[in-house]
Formats: structure tokens, C-alpha cells, sequence
């Protein structure tokens, strides 16, 4: 090892490669490989290069020394690590002269042709310009453990493109959140929830993970959520409801039937009032009549709507039906009996709402039946519900 130092002491002050002397062991000077290929590192950061043996099983090493020729302005060499199978190194880094040596203790007898002899670690400058550098190894030199010298290799590193590093502008939100409804001290659910992202080379592409939120469901009302993503913190939210407990999506009433569109069984005379008392949902529906929302004191009238709302959207609409009420009025008249009458003889077609209403006793069907119902109960002979 004496004679390797001696040797590495003479490249660092004048690095001559000098004359080569054939190794001992045999050696394929096409097996020394570089890795060499186009790489992009962003202003600051690092790329790294490997060199290794390929077809040089039975070479022990001692040492190496090797130029590598790169822009001094762009680049300078971070880091050096020899292979696992050396025990120690000593390693000489010199970024003004642009060389590195080192002396190696070898753990084993052989270099196998897997092995990693060294890796370079080359770091740019945060003020490098942005464009393609081309550094190159000029000499690389190995040592045999007797310092006896192995031809030198020359090989280019291949073209490093140096960018601007990417910064995030902002970002939007581009889809809301599935749900927008949460009970009281829930826990916030942000499926659906997608943000476009701004980036300084023009790119925006769009996340539905990754981001954070903070919101305070504690008490009941509209509250914020504010998002927060690459350092953009609290500057973006969307709001949701806050209520004690979970909105109906759906209209029900244990007096009336309600399927398919349409609230039914409703005695003619019935209230506006009276018909929301009777709704499971009674908190969320308004009744509405041509669009227009109808007072308490109001009378149903069959094609009146029963809407459930729920943060002031419209959820579900059912159309009335007043049983009897053909006609619309709100009550069952002589005019209702003679519709029924012109429905039965074909003079007449009904459908929807008037359809319903005419099926007095409620076997789904509308025929004669129906007729002699509506015709007791204006003599007052039989009640219709």
C-alpha cells in the first residue's frame, strides 16, 4: 500500500497518468463501464453516477484516481463512495482541479463483475444556468494491490440538464365535496373533493389526496372548511351545514301514502297546515301551489306539491292527491262526480294526479265502483276516507 500512496501522491500534484504497466491480474479494459446517461436536475439539486466492473473477475484493487472534467460555474463534486466490499478509504476530493483519489483497503481478494467501484455525487448550483452541461471523466486509473498500473479509460458522462426549480402558485378548488351536510361533532368526509393545482412552468394538474382541512363542527350552523396544500395554508375553503342531526332524504307520513311520485289518501277539506303535521319530515317540506308557496290556512288541493328542502335545495318533490278532489278545488262536488262519470264513458281522459284521485276506494284501478263511492258520499250516505 506504500507504493499506491506514493503513486496517488504524485497524481494530486501533478497528475500525470505517466506510462501504464500491464497488471498482474488479467484485465478487460472494455469492462470498466459507466453508467453513462441524460439526466435533469432541478437548480440545487444532485445527480450521481456509478462506476462499475463488468467482465473483470480476479482483479484485486488498491486504489484509483481518475479527472473529471465539468463546468466549475454549474457543478461541483458532493460526494465520492467506494463500493461495500472496501473496508476503509481515504478519499482526496479536489473541485478546483477537478479530480478525485482515493486509496482503497480491500476486504476481499477479488473485484467480482457485479461490484460498484465508486459513486460520484455531482451538486449544482442554485444560480447554474438552465441548460445542458456535459461533464466527462478524462483519465480514470486503477491500481492493482501491487500499485502496478491498469490502463486508463476515458469516458463521457453523458448531457445533465440543469431546470428551474418548479413552484407551486396556488391552487382552486376544482370539484366539492360529496356530501355538505354533517351532524354535530362529525368528523368531515372529503370524497368528491379535487383541487387544480399552479405551477410555475404552466402545468395544473388536478389532486384529490394529499391536501389537509381544518374545520371546527363543535356547534350548528354554515361553518368553513379550509383547505391547505404546498404551503398555501387557510386561504381556500367551502362551506357546509352543521345541524344536530342527520337531514331526511327522503318524504314519509305514517297517515298518508306516499310512492311514486305522489302524497296520497288526503280527506278533501284537509289544510296545508294539517297535511305538514302529518309528514315524518314536517321541519324540511313546504307545500306549494302552481310554484308558489302555499299558506297554512290554505285548503290541499289535489296537484298541489309537497317539496322536501334541505339547505335550501329542493331534495324530493311528491304532486297531492286529494282523494275525490278530480277537479282541483280542494273539496268533492257535483262537477268531481260528472268528470268521473265522462272518465268512465271514454268522453274523457285523465292522467297523473286526476288518475289518482279518482280511484276512490283505493283498489288502484278507476271503474264504476268508484263512481257509486263518490255518488254516496254527496248524498251523504257514505264517507270517502
Amino acid at each position: 500500500m506504500k507504493k499506491v500512496i506514493a503513486l496517488l501522491c504524485v497524481l494530486l500534484t501533478a497528475f500525470s497518468l505517466g506510462p501504464y504497466i500491464v497488471a498482474a491480474a488479467p484485465f478487460n479494459e472494455t469492462g470498466v463501464v459507466f453508467a453513462a446517461e441524460e439526466k435533469s436536475v432541478v437548480k440545487g439539486g444532485t445527480v450521481e453516477y456509478k462506476i462499475s466492473l463488468t467482465s473483470n473477475d480476479g482483479i484485486s484493487l488498491g486504489g484509483i484516481a481518475f479527472r473529471l472534467n465539468f463546468n466549475k460555474a454549474a457543478f461541483f463534486i458532493d460526494s465520492v463512495t467506494v463500493g461495500g466490499h472496501f473496508s476503509s478509504a481515504a478519499v482526496d476530493i479536489q473541485n478546483l482541479y477537478g479530480y478525485v483519489s482515493f486509496v482503497w483497503e480491500a476486504q476481499s481478494t477479488f473485484i467480482l463483475s457485479t461490484d460498484v467501484l465508486f459513486t460520484v455525487t455531482l451538486k449544482t448550483f442554485s444560480d447554474a444556468y438552465c441548460q445542458t452541461y456535459y461533464p466527462e471523466i478524462s483519465g480514470l486509473e486503477l491500481f492493482d494491490d501491487n500499485a502496478e498500473d491498469i490502463p486508463a479509460w476515458t469516458g463521457n458522462i453523458g448531457g445533465i440538464k440543469v431546470t428551474e426549480p418548479v413552484t407551486l402558485n396556488g391552487f382552486v378548488i376544482e370539484t366539492y365535496p360529496s356530501k355538505d351536510t354533517y351532524i354535530k361533532d362529525s368528523q368531515i368526509d372529503t370524497t368528491g373533493l379535487s383541487l387544480m393545482l399552479f405551477y410555475s412552468d404552466g402545468s395544473m394538474p388536478v389532486i384529490t389526496s394529499g391536501f389537509t382541512v381544518e374545520y371546527d363542527f363543535s356547534t350548528t350552523g354554515v361553518k368553513r372548511v379550509y383547505v391547505s396544500y404546498g404551503g398555501f395554508n387557510n386561504l381556500i375553503w367551502f362551506t357546509v351545514t352543521v345541524t344536530n342531526s342527520v337531514p331526511p332524504t327522503d318524504i314519509t307520513s305514517s297517515v298518508y301514502s306516499v310512492s311514486g311520485g305522489y302524497i296520497g289518501k288526503i280527506a278533501a277539506g284537509t289544510r296545508v297546515e294539517s297535511l305538514i303535521s302529518k309528514i315524518n319530515e314536517k321541519d324540511y317540506v313546504k307545500v306549494y301551489k302552481n310554484g308558489v308557496p302555499a299558506q297554512n290556512t290554505d285548503t290541499v288541493k289535489t296537484g298541489m306539491t309537497v317539496t322536501l328542502m334541505v339547505n335550501g335545495l329542493a331534495v324530493k318533490t311528491v304532486t297531492v292527491v286529494v282523494t275525490g278532489d278530480i277537479s282541483g278545488t280542494g273539496d268533492i262536488s257535483v262537477i268531481d262526480m260528472l268528470l268521473l262519470k265522462s272518465y268512465l264513458s271514454g268522453d274523457s281522459a285523465f292522467s297523473g294526479a286526476m288518475i289518482k284521485a279518482s280511484d276512490i276506494n283505493g283498489d288502484k284501478t278507476v271503474t264504476t265502483a268508484d263512481f257509486l263511492q263518490m255518488q254516496a258520499y254527496l248524498l251523504k250516505k257514505e264517507p270517502i276516507i
